[in-house]
């Protein structure tokens, strides 16, 4: 899903290949693999439908209850035109009062910045990665505004929209129904629509001739593509929903969009992002001139674009269609030559254009009485200043990927989550044998209660871990953890706290839940954490700038180097021996950026499928009176596609110091040599045996406790 995109010209090589594969598989595969590929369509569905935000109740929704209006979201809003309208949105409204929804198929969290780190959102409270195909999630996040901007989208270039047309169809209808209903039942009092000239007459499309498209021309209806059905079925949907008035409605209709953060890729781009990167990277890439050169295009800048979507909201509500282009017909060898013009001056270089003879693309132009009439608003900038400012961002974008470290191939980023145990030794041993011979940064993901900054005493060398940290993270101690898996539910079927039936599975994985749940110990505060991991590695980026993942908690004493990364087969969860407890370790683990969402999606898959997961508990074999966190680990890793697990040695075991609270086991020190022996107690034996095998385990202890200040051995056990 992604924010409407107007190039309903470009032919170029297609392919989301998640979604190619389903729609190839379902003209040719017999019932298995039908049945095999919707398995793949519902893994993929649970990966695109993480929500992010803090739910504050039906009345505020995503809204933190301080925030004053007017508040508003932008569904699509990390896309090209959406993330442009969020940042104007931002010159006239303060933090808080602008949402984005975006599941990030095609948007990029980087859109939304004005400059490297310097967003213009707070993407921990402000960005939400939801799909609104879903009713409850739909019901769920828009709610709480006063104004609605719906860019989202299904949507890529031509030979994709021929090729997958019911599923672009259904996905886009499907969505804008569940987002209207949403509005209506939320008491949105503003919804504006983003529909294409795609929705015209096919027969007005393809002349010969420049014929210029007015609002009305949509019937007889004769959309070329799903795509275009879509669009004019929205439409005519948004003008229903106003005509019962119960909230204003604004329909635009965009021309072709060009811009900064238009996609330039082969497979997804747009006609003229295409152009200007195959004529930077000439001779590289051959420029070639699509089509026969005489077909015509309203081209049409997304900073123009954005002044329309302001002007309707305040002058165009209730007024019907209205088409926003800058009635100036671009025939394609014009644009070719200005794009090849441009790129040549501000790179100083001569770049020679080859002529392909493609099947023609089809052409329209735009009328716009209407836009002036109603909203006063013209296009403010000409094709050339347009491409001129688009080839400037590519430029520097383009220079930018290249030079980029996600060239390197084994970046790592290790991941603490909970509280900060197991003392500055272990926290040293983490630095000597994980991060240093790894290169890796850390993650910290803890409690606030434990936060430096409230002066907690518990801890007096927190300052150490948390000066190793690159990234550091926090979430509100809670005396009913419950409330986070609340939100790990949303996106489904199920009510928000339909997860509470599970706690009949007991006695201990969902420890720290009130509600009358009654398990022991603190279990439920590692699923908590498995969910929050998850969406703080989408709303960062960070999921994208790491090759693997290390993700597990503070309180390990290291005695050996962690192995390469290079040992560890990519396509496997990688989980160390030890500690399963008839079940699976669910302590630490290995995975790579394309594993660790998987994995990690472990509390959300559970909590927002209950039922389901209720079935297969009781199907295990394992008596309702006998469950603990290891063999929901393993059940969920059993029963989820796309999960293979592997076992390894770890070179490490948790140990407990006097300070640390221990919900479950208080540890043994009697088994570590002095003076960690008087510091330190060791929680699991079978860990501790496990990294025994490390051939320099004594010499590396002993290395430890020479080279740490005495000051770090004062805590008797």
């Amino acid at each position: 899903m992604h924010e409407t995109k107007q190039d309903c010209t470009h032919l170029h090589d297609h392919h989301d290949k998640r979604i190619m594969t389903m729609t190839r598989h379902l003209k040719s595969a017999g019932f298995v693999r039908i049945l095999l590929l919707w398995l793949v369509v519902l893994a993929f569905r649970v990966m695109t439908t993480m929500g992010i935000c803090t739910y504050y109740g039906d009345e505020h929704g995503f809204f933190e209850p301080s925030i004053k209006h007017p508040r508003v979201i932008v569904t699509g809003g990390a896309g090209f035109i959406g993330s442009t309208l969020v940042k104007r949105l931002r010159q006239t409204h303060g933090p808080g009062q602008v949402k984005v929804f975006d599941n990030l198929w095609r948007g990029k969290l980087e859109n939304l910045a004005y400059s490297p780190g310097n967003y213009s959102i707070d993407l921990q409270t402000d960005f939400c990665n939801i799909d609104l195909r879903n009713e409850t999630a739909a019901l769920q996040a828009v709610r709480g505004a006063k104004t609605v901007f719906h860019l989202a989208d299904v949507v890529a270039g031509v030979p994709f929209l021929m090729q997958y047309q019911e599923a672009v169809f259904g996905d886009n209808t499907l969505m804008l129904t569940q987002i209207l209903r949403a509005c209506r039942k939320n008491n949105i009092r503003q919804f504006i629509y983003a529909g294409s000239t795609c929705s015209s007459m096919l027969q007005l499309q393809t002349r010969d001739w420049i014929t210029g498209l007015s609002e009305n021309v949509t019937s007889r209806a004769e959309s070329e593509t799903a795509y275009g059905w879509s669009k004019l079925i929205g439409e005519y949907h948004a003008q229903l929903a106003q005509l019962d008035g119960v909230f204003d409605v604004g329909l635009l209709r965009f021309h072709n969009v060009f811009g900064p953060h238009s996609d330039w890729s082969t497979n997804f781009g747009q006609a003229v992002p295409i152009l200007i990167r195959k004529a930077i990277q000439f001779p590289k890439e051959t420029y070639n001139l699509v089509g026969a050169g005489s077909q015509y295009r309203d081209l049409l800048f997304v900073e123009d674009v954005v002044d329309a979507l302001v002007l309707v909201q305040e002058k165009g509500l209730n007024k019907g269609v209205i088409q926003i282009g800058t009635e100036e017909a671009t025939t394609v060898r014009q644009l070719a030559l200005t794009i090849r013009e441009m790129v040549q001056r501000k790179m100083n270089k001569t770049i020679v254009s080859h002529h392909l003879t493609l099947p023609a693309i089809h052409e329209h132009n735009y009328e716009g009485d209407r836009a002036w009439k109603l909203l006063q608003w013209t296009a403010n900038h000409t094709l050339t200043r347009g491409i001129s400012i688009t080839v400037d961002w590519m430029l520097h974008a383009m220079n930018k990927t290249v030079s980029a470290p996600s060239l390197h191939s084994d970046r790592v980023l290790a991941i603490l989550i909970g509280n900060p145990r197991g003392g500055p030794l272990a926290w040293k041993s983490l630095n000597t044998h994980v991060l240093t011979p790894l290169k890796a940064d850390l993650m910290l993901y803890f409690g606030k209660s434990d936060a430096r900054s409230e002066n907690n005493v518990s801890f007096p060398y927190w300052a150490d871990l948390h000066d190793m940290a690159k990234y550091i993270f926090f979430e509100r101690e809670h005396n009913d953890w419950g409330v986070v898996l609340d939100q790990a539910s949303l996106g489904h079927d199920a009510r928000p706290t339909d997860w509470l039936d599970l706690c009949k599975f007991a006695p201990q994985w969902l420890g720290a839940v009130g509600r009358g749940c009654n398990h022991k110990a603190g279990a439920a505060i590692q699923l908590a954490f498995r969910y929050l991991v998850q969406q703080k590695l989408v709303s960062t980026g960070l999921i994208n700038q790491y090759d693997h993942f290390i993700y597990t908690r503070s309180d390990f004493l290291y005695a050996c180097d962690y192995p390469p990364m290079s040992a560890f087969d990519s396509s496997s969860l990688w989980i160390p021996w030890g500690e399963d407890y008839d079940g699976l370790n669910d302590r630490h683990m290995i995975t790579t950026r394309k594993g660790i969402l998987l994995a990690l999606n472990l509390t959300r898959s559970i909590m927002s499928e209950p039922a389901r997961w209720a079935a297969i508990f009781d199907q295990s074999g394992i008596a309702r009176h006998a469950w603990n966190p290891e063999r929901i680990n393993m059940l969920y890793c059993n029963f989820t596609r796309g999960i293979r697990v592997r076992r390894f040695l770890h070179p490490a075991f948790i140990v407990k110091t006097a300070a640390d609270v221990a919900r479950w086991t208080q540890g043994d020190g009697r088994l570590l040599p002095p003076p960690l022996s008087t510091t330190l107690s060791v929680k699991y034996h079978t860990e501790l045996r496990v990294s025994q095998q490390c051939p320099l385990w004594m010499a590396n202890l002993e290395t430890l406790i020479r080279t740490s200040p005495k000051k770090w051995f004062v805590y008797a056990r």
